[in-house]
């Protein structure tokens, strides 16, 4: 299982001119409302849109620069700009080429020359996995009213604020483009975090905030080193996160979370995802800077930390599928799995000449809470290093060799 965690890049320019083409774009039409459905894939809101009457799929993501298909760039409806200065959610650094997009249409709401970069989404895994095509991003929500009900899957885009009764209210705030910010209440100090919905886990935060003795704050750890984090620029080669059951902290002490996993990682946002905000149905008033929730049950938000086994899967042409990360003092860690180990066979699949397109119905199954190895009670899992091929029966609480 390969995390997907904070995968789509955030985009800043590092100039102020940068920021001016990043905010162009109009919307024509007025007092509209719109409501499209949306299919979560791997935790992620995945929409369709138009582009040159052309059908596309989206990733909506509140809090990244818009993306569209590569193929897109020897055509009419892109108009080249300059290169842009970017870095991605794992703080890798990189340099675009920025576009005008002359249309794109959600239903009959068109949006005109908003800027765009391009990127080939069948290129990467597990980007690849997803089908998707481009990203609606925050540079094109920046003037709407945004609704996101996650129990009905849809989404409603408004230029007025609706009628709203039952929700919280709380300040947005924004810090160049970024995408938006709310403020989490926990019992060490107040955080700001982003509100991401490009992100399919939960709450993680940026080591480079001090935040002090954080362990006097939860119940347990867990930690995790290897290959488990992906971004826009590809995958991170190497991470290490301490994951903290964190309990009693509140969104403007209205909202109670008992507990719930909170990780701490190396880089430089914090972020709130998919698995976190789908307690909630949201509305992103973009133009007045407010967020409003309101919880979908009654009770206080209360979550512990997966049952898993302790190892994460990726795959490539040469390895086929193999352990990419290992959870500290896990069953899978006790029974000696490395990182790097291939994997022959797993549960009742024979791995050793596993396809891609094996390994991404695999991601999908891991990342959409369907039955897997990780729902059984014991997995016999056979693994090759250089030398030996080991084959061991793991189990909730004990391991057993074969």
């Amino acid at each position: 299982m390969l995390n997907f965690k904070n995968i789509f890049q955030k985009l800043q320019g590092d100039k102020k001119e940068d920021r001016g083409v990043l905010e162009s774009g109009e919307i024509k039409e007025k007092n509209f409302k719109y409501t499209i459905a949306f299919e979560l894939v791997a935790g992620l809101p995945i929409i369709e849109v138009e582009i040159a009457q052309k059908k596309y799929k989206f990733l909506f993501d509140t809090a990244a620069l818009s993306v569209v298909p590569d193929t897109l760039i020897e055509t009419a409806v892109l108009k080249q700009l300059d290169k842009i200065h970017i870095n991605d959610s794992q703080d890798s650094l990189s340099d675009e080429t920025l576009y005008t997009l002359s249309s794109l249409k959600i239903e009959t709401l068109e949006f005109f020359d908003f800027a765009v970069i391009t990127q080939d989404f069948t290129q990467e895994t597990p980007l690849s996995c997803l089908g998707f095509d481009g990203i609606l991003g925050y540079n094109f929500l920046r003037n709407l009213i945004v609704h996101i009900d996650y129990e009905d899957r849809k989404i409603t885009l408004y230029d007025k604020i609706p009628s709203l009764s039952g929700y919280t209210k709380t300040a947005l705030f924004f810090d160049g483009l970024s995408g938006p910010k709310f403020e989490i209440n926990f019992a060490f100090r107040n955080v700001l975090v982003t509100l991401d919905t490009g992100k399919n886990d939960g709450i993680s935060l940026s080591v480079n905030d001090e935040f002090g003795s954080f362990s006097e704050y939860a119940y347990k750890m867990r930690e995790t080193s290897g290959l488990f984090m992906s971004s826009f620029n590809g995958l991170k080669e190497y991470s290490e996160e301490k994951n903290y059951l964190v309990k009693d902290f509140k969104i403007r002490d209205k909202i109670v979370i008992k507990s719930y996993p909170v990780s701490l990682n190396a880089t430089s946002l914090s972020l709130v995802g998919n698995s976190f905000l789908e307690n909630f149905a949201l509305v992103l008033d973009f133009k007045k800077k407010q967020l409003y929730l309101r919880q979908y049950s009654d009770k206080n938000i209360e979550k512990s930390f997966s049952s898993s086994f302790g190892f994460f899967v990726h795959w490539n042409e040469t390895q086929k599928l193999y352990i990419s990360a290992i959870t500290r003092d896990s069953v899978a860690s006790k029974a000696g799995l490395e990182i790097g180990n291939r994997i022959l066979a797993l549960g009742k699949m024979d791995t050793y000449e596993f396809s891609k397109e094996d390994y991404c119905e695999l991601f999908l199954a891991l990342n959409s809470g369907m039955k897997t190895y990780e729902s059984q009670d014991k997995v016999e899992i056979t693994v090759k290093n250089d030398r030996t091929i080991k084959r061991v029966l793991l189990k909730r609480n004990t391991i057993d060799e074969i």
